[in-house]
């Protein structure tokens, strides 16, 4: 299909785009490469964006929202959202790599606010965007779907027509073979809706984010056994988000149902692993995370910032827990299925001292459980300190020449590198954090999360990487890497050296999954 004006438009503009397009309110976007086939697995999102820019008359005036439309047999499977411009006052640190759209403060196209009835309010003198997704959720619809989409005036009159043609595989993707883990803080939850910590207002919006985390492709949470000492000024506290319950009375007691809960719900939304909060503070493992503690007199706060991590008090707090914790996990979910954490990002040669002397507290009790964590200086790893380091992206190379098993790889404010199809449209967040790094989705009214592109992206790069293993299965993992491969390295993993078209990569999952095809339909013939 072709795009064509339906009547005189007046001096309206439309463009139909693919997903990897920032739609600016400044700049006619790129428009779809219809030469590109468009495929997907039965339960993958199809999205694409209809451009729109009003007439550029002085005396035009906006006559109220437009009417996005789709028709055709699969018209049930669509939804479509308004591309909202938000601002953005810091989009790139001044040393940045290359690759950014813009590296200005302004406002920049991310949030997706619902158009459940495909009203999209159009900006006299700017362009905006219709986000339209097509899921069909089963193999047993596999084949074209053909999706008509029509742009009406408030008065009914078609501005716009178009369509797309979206093919579902006849094959089911395999889970992601990878773990997709993301910090989920339900004391920002919390404080954002004014509800109660684990209230049943609370328990009803983390289950709603934590569904809309799974939808991305998330299937590890980091998980509030305490209070996650993460991001918090040295002395600073947070809003207690505690799912153990832990009282003393001649000795310590834990209440596991609230983590029951959190597990129950975890299971519910396909979640595998999770994550266990961080046993002692960011940056060096200097303190203890702050865990409340019920006594005769009330809750109080027994450990924190205050607390050494080699406190007497917090080795005999964690001879208990962690047993504890251990044996619930194994009854309720799998051990190896769990990931626990030291401390986040130490650096130096004094925190490496502080880092062995914090694990020592702890590693007796750990012993045969996964412990990961994130890092930047080689020095933890190479001196057997971090086993199994999540390397920040832009650190990785010692590690990769190393030939660490099983390496983690992380980012997000320290990396200067956009990498594709995950951090390209950014928003922003207080004290010196670039526009995005804060979050992936936007906290919509009644508890119901509101998604960004920065999310859809995010989401179609785990569809690919399961795609990617797939083939892999079905041919050899050599022909994948062949065809990803943008930097003749041969197959050589390399964070560092990267296409920047977007159009490479919807030719190239295009050319994974006719690869799929042809080998399903071998093998069924």
């Amino acid at each position: 299909m072709t795009e064509q004006n339906a009547v005189p438009t007046d001096g309206w503009q439309f463009v139909l785009a693919d997903s990897l397009e920032k739609i600016y309110p400044d700049a006619p976007p790129r428009p779809l490469d219809r030469t590109i086939p468009m495929s997907v697995f039965p339960g993958e999102i199809a999205s694409v964006q209809v451009a729109i820019r009003p007439p550029m008359k002085h005396d035009f005036r906006v006559a109220g929202p437009l009417e996005v439309s789709v028709d055709g047999a699969s018209a049930g499977c669509v939804s479509i959202s308004q591309v909202e411009l938000v601002p953005c006052s810091l989009a790139a640190f001044p040393e940045h790599g290359s690759g950014y759209d813009r590296d200005t403060p302004g406002l920049y196209p991310d949030l997706l606010r619902p158009a459940s009835e495909g009203l999209i309010q159009p900006r006299y003198g700017q362009w905006t965007a219709a986000w339209i997704d097509l899921v069909v959720p089963s193999a047993d619809h596999a084949g074209d779907h053909e999706v008509g989409i029509s742009v009406r005036a408030a008065e009914g009159r078609v501005l716009f027509t178009t369509g797309i043609k979206v093919t579902v595989l006849a094959v089911p993707a395999p889970e992601l073979g990878i773990v997709n883990a993301h910090w989920f803080h339900c004391d920002g939850l919390a404080a954002h809706y004014g509800v109660g910590v684990f209230s049943e207002e609370h328990w009803s919006i983390i289950d709603a984010f934590m569904g809309s985390a799974a939808r991305m492709g998330a299937n590890s949470l980091l998980t509030p056994t305490w209070t996650p000492p993460l991001d918090t000024a040295v002395g600073g506290t947070r809003l207690p988000t505690q799912l153990i319950g832990i009282s003393e009375d001649s000795g310590y007691h834990f209440d596991f149902s609230k983590l029951l809960r959190w597990v129950d719900l975890c299971a519910k939304h396909g979640i595998r692993y999770l994550e266990i909060a961080h046993l002692f503070t960011q940056w060096g493992a200097k303190a203890t995370p702050a865990i409340y503690v019920g006594t005769t007199q009330g809750l109080e706060r027994r450990f924190g910032w205050d607390v050494p991590a080699r406190s007497a008090s917090y080795r005999e707090l964690m001879a208990e827990l962690l047993p504890a914790l251990r044996s619930f996990l194994a009854e309720h979910w799998s051990l190896d299925r769990v990931i626990f954490h030291i401390s986040d990002e130490p650096e130096g040669a004094e925190a490496l001292e502080g880092y062995q002397e914090a694990k020592d507290v702890v590693a007796d009790l750990l012993e045969g459980l996964t412990v990961v964590d994130a890092l930047s200086d080689f020095e933890f790893y190479g001196s057997g300190a971090v086993p199994n380091p999540a390397v920040a992206t832009d650190a990785v190379a010692p590690f990769l020449k190393a030939g660490v098993k099983d390496l983690w790889v992380y980012y997000c404010v320290a990396q200067p590198i956009p990498w594709p199809r995950s951090i390209r449209s950014r928003t922003p967040a207080p004290e010196g954090f670039p526009g995005g790094d804060a979050f992936m989705v936007y906290p919509g009214p009644d508890g119901v999360p509101w998604e960004s592109i920065r999310y859809k992206v995010f989401a179609q790069a785990m569809w690919d990487h399961r795609a990617f293993s797939l083939l892999a299965q079905l041919a050899c993992r050599e022909d994948v890497l062949a065809l990803i491969d943008t930097n003749g390295s041969g197959g050589r993993l390399a964070m560092d050296s990267f296409s920047y078209d977007p159009v490479h990569y919807a030719r190239v999952r295009e050319l994974v999954n006719e690869g799929i095809a042809q080998r399903v339909s071998q093998t069924t013939s």
